[in-house]
């Protein structure tokens, strides 16, 4: 399989205060990304976007660019790897 690649693609996240993206809420419009956040919250993932807000969590626009380094094998192994 053949990733389509992304370049420089402007795409939605939810930011914690201290800078560290949560990627699970990668979206391509603010409105997804926060139903995203619902969504997680529904399944006690996390906390309800409402309590993250308040906590200092922000949702932002950044942008992102995305290749490919292999294939399904390559990344099997790699993971397969990492966890001994």
């Amino acid at each position: 399989m053949k990733l389509d690649e992304l370049k420089e693609e402007e795409i939605y996240v939810l930011v914690a205060p201290d800078g560290t993206a949560q990627l699970s809420t990668l979206a391509p419009d603010y409105a997804q990304c926060l139903g995203f956040c619902q969504f997680l919250a529904s399944k006690n993932v996390c906390q309800h976007p409402a309590k993250l807000f308040k906590q200092g969590y922000e949702i932002l626009m950044v942008k992102v660019s995305m290749s490919q380094m292999g294939d399904a094998e390559a990344a099997f192994l790699a993971a397969k790897k990492k966890l001994g």
